[in-house]
């Protein structure tokens, strides 16, 4: 048996094309949400990655086993102070905080 082990670059990279294969197909933008743990630094660092961004529409790839249930509200609540529709997906886990991301 052979396993292959992507470096963190690569796995990196491989996840922008895949968003940007989403964004493509779904024709909106797409927001990868991946965090270790949900805490108040996520808050700035969305409102830094979206800049000036907000439309009618949003998808967002939410990975997280969860955090702060505070930091989780305000990024939710950013996210609809600039959509107006939001499409979530979990493509491995969302618990705790995730969940009320989502």
């Amino acid at each position: 048996m052979t396993a292959h082990v992507e470096s963190r670059g690569q796995v990196e990279m491989r996840m922008r094309e895949l968003v940007g294969g989403l964004a493509a197909v779904r024709q909106h933008p797409c927001l990868l949400f991946v965090s270790s743990t949900i805490q108040g630094q996520d808050v700035v660092t969305l409102r830094k990655a979206l800049g000036e961004h907000q439309g009618e529409h949003l998808d967002a790839i939410v990975a997280s086993p969860g955090g702060d249930v505070g930091a989780a509200y305000l990024v939710a609540r950013e996210l609809r102070r600039r959509f107006a529709r939001l499409t979530a997906y979990v493509p491995l886990q969302a618990k705790s905080a995730a969940i009320l991301l989502c």
